[in-house]
């Protein structure tokens, strides 16, 4: 299951972005590696200029 929020209040030009998963279980290297691999592919292309945040937590240390 994925949520998305956005702020009403995002302006590209000075916001940042948080990019924040949890997950259930630990991942696997392959399985981060492939994180990783969408995430330059798919979300570094549209980031904003200020600030990219990347976050990945294990749901039972939240």
């Amino acid at each position: 299951m994925a949520y998305i929020y956005t702020a009403h209040t995002f302006q590209e030009v000075a916001s940042d972005l948080i990019y924040l998963v949890v997950v259930k279980n630990r991942l696997s290297f392959k399985a981060k590696q492939q994180l990783m691999n969408f995430t330059i592919d798919n979300l570094w292309p549209i980031a904003p200029a200020k600030e990219f945040e990347f976050h990945v937590l294990l749901l039972k240390a939240t």
